[in-house]
């Protein structure tokens, strides 16, 4: 067995709350994160749950009447419990509850109340509570006012105990500026107690103003420091001017630095005579420096979109191969891994610069190209000619797309299809991606488009298919669709239903995720041949039509939907009697919403209520992308539809989650507790 001493060593980090979080005051509490609770440590064994109680009890968060009701529960039947409590934050009034729990917490050194607090939450049991203590710390914190009773009593009561409060010393005041505030006489009351001597100001604001109020009360208290945590930056100017502020006023933390400030750090005067890797063999040398450099030029994350919007990354990159001849020698094929040509002239100039050089051509990698708006129509197009000759010099090349037309599908450029025969001849077997583009018909409207290039993109992993408005003529020859082309596709995106039953009848053998962003699912025939092999499926509308997409795809294992305002049906009342869908584990929902949020909750309550989750026994994640955040507070949560969801949703095994994947944790409920 090991000493209490060392037990208590292990388990205090784990129930140790920092001061700065227990002081926290800004708008969203920092225990508002839904997180596993540190009261499990008590059930490890006897010993631990000796050792680890006090220190449970030591601070005490209480964010609910629920809370309050237990832990006034477990004092009742344990009152010594409560002289272990020396730090207690309330972040509400909650009722009778805490009467007790502050009688029979009498070492109480700080205690945080917030003010904020609504016409259903009572405030009777702290107004009858806080005569009991005499702490030495007071937090208050108070975002908009609200005018109730509950919150005037309150208010009262902290002002007839501050006359009581002997011990009390430092002070945490949200009220600038004070000399307009509706708790004026309540900072006055506070800040001239006569052991105040510290007052932490979180927020300060208009501290100018201020002035006067706050020299009144260091001149009438024992007040010894003027806390600043979040200030302006001409603050410390204005308190040095001062004679009797200047040596009371600590800067808890510096403000934000202005534009004109250079934080550029410090950089030590370096040998002028010094050249790194000189003693290295030459080869050795531009390896290491290659690696470097290569670093230096290649923006982390996306670097497509970095190059072309990131200015900072733009010309750092091209400051590099100025530094000197062996910088520009072994930078300049990294620069041209990452080609962004976001203007027309751009593609020319390149064009022109491979022809001269091709050896620059081999160290392409990814091309994004920007089009311009065409005058005969709405189509944005790139300048044909230019781009098939810069594809002709790079056969190494891996990408051709771009990822910001998700945003903008209105300025997808237009590519000819003898673009992407050059692309096939060339680099079929090196290129893996090809994305956000429209590919055009056949220009002579005789003869359509030929599908043989499916055959030499042997490489290609990732498609975006969207074609422009149909022609006269079939988009492709028919009967000439190689079977076997395509053969390493394993994401396919469907913008445009024009070719998609041509795309159907090749083998598409590792296809494993598929978007249909078409407005109408209406024809079968593509699900029909490779649903049994789609693992993620993204599709528009009613999620179970007529034709069930869980019926086609038995092996999905997510689906994603995006629903049009007035649903009010998954359609799970259309699937044959008995079906069951054994594999699918998550569903990921948007909805288009309404200006009316009653009409939207009705809506919602209305599809779930209809959701039968027997055809689905695999289910364990329903994420819906329309809830940005969980509620944090107990009065947002208790009018919440998207917790009361969750927790029906929980009931029979399946987690509600948010736009980023949290899950909703249940919290303590007053009806859950024994009277």
């Amino acid at each position: 067995m090991l000493p209490d001493e060392i037990v208590s060593e292990i388990v205090s980090p784990a129930l140790k709350i920092s001061d700065d979080l227990f002081s926290d005051t800004n708008r969203t509490s920092p225990f508002a994160v839904p997180s596993e609770s540190t009261s499990a440590i008590l059930v490890v064994c006897k010993a631990w749950l000796r050792v680890a109680t006090p220190l449970l009890y030591h601070v005490v968060i209480l964010r609910s009447r629920a809370q309050a009701r237990a832990l006034q529960r477990t004092l009742r039947d344990n009152p010594d419990f409560g002289k272990w409590i020396k730090k207690i934050r309330i972040e509400g009034g909650f009722g009778p509850a805490m009467e007790l729990i502050l009688k029979t917490a009498p070492n109480i050194t700080d205690i945080f109340l917030s003010f904020s607090i609504h016409a259903s939450d009572s405030t009777t049991g702290l107004v009858l509570g806080l005569p009991h203590i005499d702490p030495t710390r007071l937090i208050i914190w108070e975002g908009i006012p609200l005018r109730n009773k509950h919150v005037r009593n309150l208010v009262q009561s902290v002002e007839d105990c501050a006359l009581g409060w002997k011990k009390i010393t430092s002070l945490s005041l949200p009220y600038v500026p004070l000399f307009n505030s509706e708790r004026l006489n309540l900072a006055t009351i506070l800040c001239t107690g006569p052991n105040v001597k510290e007052i932490s100001f979180p927020d300060l604001g208009d501290f100018e103003e201020d002035l006067p109020l706050i020299k009144k009360f260091a001149s009438v208290s024992k007040l010894e420091a003027i806390v600043l945590q979040r200030y302006w930056a001409c603050i410390p100017w204005w308190a040095a001017e001062d004679p009797v502020l200047a040596p009371l006023v600590r800067l808890k933390v510096r403000p934000e630095p202005t534009e004109e400030e250079d934080d550029l750090p410090t950089i030590l005067p370096s040998d002028p005579s010094f050249r790194p890797l000189e003693s290295t063999p030459q080869e050795i040398a531009d390896r290491i420096w290659s690696r470097i450099l290569g670093f230096a030029t290649l923006p982390p994350g996306n670097p497509t979109v970095r190059v072309i919007w990131d200015d900072d990354v733009h010309y750092s990159r091209l400051d590099l191969i100025l530094v000197s001849k062996m910088f520009h020698r072994i930078a300049l094929p990294h620069l041209y891994r990452c080609v962004a040509l976001t203007l027309d002239d751009h593609t020319r100039r390149l064009a022109e610069k491979v022809t001269s050089t091709p050896a620059l051509g081999q160290h392409i990698r990814e091309i994004a190209v920007y089009g311009h708006q065409s005058e005969d129509d709405d189509n944005v197009g790139v300048p044909t000619a230019e781009l098939a000759c810069i594809l002709r010099h790079t056969p190494n090349l891996t990408r051709l797309g771009r990822d910001d037309y998700l945003w903008d599908p209105a300025m997808i450029p237009v590519l000819e299809w003898s673009v992407l025969e050059v692309l096939g001849e060339v680099a079929g077997d090196t290129v893996k991606e090809l994305e956000g583009y429209k590919f055009a018909p056949a220009p002579d409207e005789t003869r359509p488009n030929s599908p043989g290039i499916f055959a030499r993109l042997t490489s290609l992993r990732r498609l975006t298919w969207a074609c422009t408005a149909a022609s006269t003529i079939p988009f492709f020859n028919e009967g000439e669709m190689p079977k076997h082309g395509l053969p390493a596709l394993e994401f396919l995106r469907v913008e445009s239903s024009v070719g998609l039953s041509d795309l159907g009848e090749m083998d598409l053998p590792n296809l494993r995720r598929l978007e249909l962003k078409l407005h109408l699912f209406q024809d079968p025939s593509f699900l029909q041949k490779h649903g049994h092999k789609i693992e993620e499926l993204t599709i528009k509308g009613v999620v179970f039509s007529s034709h069930s997409v869980l019926a086609l795809c038995p092996h999905l294992n997510q689906l994603f939907c995006s629903l049009p305002a007035d649903a009010e049906s998954f359609g799970t009342n259309r699937l044959p009697a008995g079906f069951q869908h054994t594999k699918l584990k998550k569903m990921i929902i948007r909805k288009q919403e309404s200006s009316r949020k009653a009409q939207d909750e009705k809506a919602w309550r209305r599809l779930f209520d209809g959701l039968d989750l027997t055809c689905v026994p695999a289910l364990r994640e329903i994420q819906i992308s329309n809830i940005h955040q969980w509620p944090k507070t107990d009065h947002e949560i208790t009018k919440s539809l998207w917790v009361k969801l969750a927790e029906q949703l929980l009931e029979r095994g399946v987690n509600l989650t948010d736009l980023n994947g949290n899950l909703w944790r249940p919290r303590l409920r007053a009806s859950q507790i024994r009277r």
